[in-house]
């Protein structure tokens, strides 16, 4: 079954926010924007707050990881 489709069976039996956790679950963060948005309005504040971090933190991660790398070629030109 394609997610999608388990998702909109979830809505159509009323379980939203089991939909919306599987969404977050699976890193589909727009879809799960969506539904919030849909469903908990009154929750997109702080749905945008909680994605902020989590990108945020990616973002620095993978900054992180460039500058290994990039340290690790310079120790190779030094030496």
């Amino acid at each position: 079954m394609y997610p999608h489709s388990l998702f909109r069976l979830y809505i159509t039996v009323g379980k939203t926010e089991e939909a919306v956790s599987m969404y977050k679950q699976l890193k589909m963060y727009g879809d799960m924007v969506r539904l919030v948005k849909q469903f908990f309005p009154e929750h997109l504040d702080a749905t945008h707050l909680q994605l902020a971090k989590v990108s945020d933190c990616t973002v620095i991660h993978v900054c992180i990881q460039y500058f290994s790398v990039f340290l690790h070629h310079c120790e190779d030109v030094i030496y």
